[in-house]
């Protein structure tokens, strides 16, 4: 249920688990991520779904983790139960991925990392990373999503999976993903489109004047998704949300599986008191690149998985390369279309673009004038080995493409976009590791070129 006046998102989920390893379970880790987020944010009660035996429970780490002591009812190899698991998270005032934001136009609720998940055990033991604001910390296995939501009539909702409300109830099926993002607002409309047996649905909040901002989103993720379907694979839902959504700025972003928050360029000014929005970093070419980005999310991350804290490259990394090096390349007709909006508007773009006549060599400039900005030049390592948020981002974000396109120098064209699709292909729907990246890379290429590309990047001792 989601209170608008109280701003607080609670329930009760039934979460049905299957212990697929070879040892007895005896307690379970549950995570609850707004528990790091706000202090009204925790577990209310964990119980067995079919026996209705309560267990104990308790916080741990950053207020985001509850270890479940299971008691008697251990698991054995095998074994299935359904935990119950009531719960409340406490919404921020922030313009985040988490949070809601509230002005004289809309109302709207960003809802991510507030319900309740299942660590991932592994290797004999729970997943217990911290929550980490300036990334990601999830390492969640595919699952299905069946989810009630009530919340008052007036707010449009874009989910992951398919919704349908009536009443102010929506229901949302969600099969297939590794965790759910919901996004509420009072003033929104929405619009969609059919294309290749994908539909792409755009959310359009009601301010005045940013139609051709919406437009633009929609038209990058249409392109976005054929190029990379060309280049790596299909992607693998039917349904995609496009959701323009307060981040702080046009260049922010998050991703959920089969939905994107996009960041507004809306900022107000009370003193002025006509309570109408101004506009801020509005660049369609900023946007673009954005929602490039995440929309590259939806094959690296939500297709091919990974541990988003200790090996976060396999997302950002490959992310970063196909939206602001292979789609730059590319570059499709709604690139063109975001320039000249740019152009028209006297706007500029505050994204790098790289250098389409001569790509290579542009990222090895870059590369050198970044050499010396960061205590290392490694790209996979955990977040808590790097000394900073900033060494984080350089490194996993800018390095991290700078990898892949001298990878795919060193092997040519045609070789590293055969190794890209069969890796996707093998790793989709899996949690996939360092280890098999590189792996897979050297099964198509072990010369001395991509050898040296692999010892500059990567940190053998970091690779899982």
């Amino acid at each position: 249920t989601l209170d608008t006046g109280a701003h607080t998102i609670s329930g009760t989920c039934d979460i049905a688990l299957t212990n697929l390893s070879g040892e007895r379970i005896g307690y379970i880790d549950l995570r609850l991520y707004s528990g790091a987020i706000t202090d009204g944010s925790y577990i209310t009660g964990v119980e067995n779904a079919d026996t209705g035996r309560s267990y104990d429970f308790m916080p741990d780490v950053d207020g985001s983790l509850y270890a479940v002591r299971l008691q008697d009812d251990g698991m054995e190899p095998g074994s299935s139960m359904t935990l119950r698991v009531t719960f409340v998270s406490e919404i921020p005032e922030i313009d985040d991925r988490f949070g809601y934001h509230e002005d004289d136009v809309l109302t709207m609720y960003c809802l991510s990392f507030c319900f309740p998940q299942v660590s991932l055990y592994h290797d004999g033991a729970w997943d217990e990373d911290p929550y980490y604001d300036d990334g990601e910390t999830e390492v969640n296995v595919m699952t299905d999503y069946t989810v009630t939501l009530h919340a008052p009539a007036d707010l449009t909702v874009a989910a992951s999976g398919h919704q349908t409300t009536e009443n102010g109830v929506t229901r949302i099926e969600a099969p297939n993903v590794r965790e759910i993002g919901i996004v509420c607002c009072d003033h929104m409309t929405v619009y969609s489109e059919e294309i290749n047996g994908v539909t792409f649905n755009q959310y359009c909040p009601s301010y005045e004047g940013l139609l051709p901002f919406y437009d633009n989103m929609l038209a990058n993720t249409e392109a976005a998704v054929e190029v990379y379907t060309e280049y790596i694979g299909p992607y693998i839902y039917d349904e995609i949300d496009i959701v323009p959504v307060h981040l702080g700025s046009c260049g922010s972003g998050m991703e959920m599986p089969g939905l994107i928050m996009n960041g507004l360029p809306v900022f107000f000014y009370p003193d002025r008191g006509n309570g109408q929005p101004v506009f801020s970093e509005l660049s369609y070419v900023d946007s673009a690149i954005t929602t490039a980005h995440e929309t590259a999310h939806q094959w690296f991350y939500c297709a091919v998985g990974d541990d988003q804290y200790d090996e976060a490259w396999l997302d950002e990394s490959f992310a970063s390369f196909v939206s602001e090096y292979l789609y730059v390349l590319e570059w499709p007709d709604a690139m063109d279309r975001a320039v000249q909006l740019d152009d028209e508007e006297g706007l500029d773009p505050y994204t790098y673009l790289v250098d389409r006549a001569d790509p290579y060599s542009d990222v090895v400039n870059q590369m050198r004038y970044m050499q010396g900005m960061t205590a290392t030049p490694y790209i996979n390592w955990p977040v808590s080995d790097y000394p900073n948020d900033y060494d984080y981002t350089i490194c996993v974000y800018y390095y991290g493409e700078y990898f892949l396109a001298e990878l795919q120098h060193a092997m040519g064209d045609e070789m590293f976009y055969r190794m890209m699709r069969d890796y996707y292909a093998d790793a989709s729907g899996q949690i996939s590791r360092g280890g098999c990246f590189v792996r897979c890379v050297l099964s198509y290429d072990h010369s001395d070129e991509v050898l040296d590309v692999l010892e500059r990047y990567v940190d053998p001792s970091a690779l899982l």
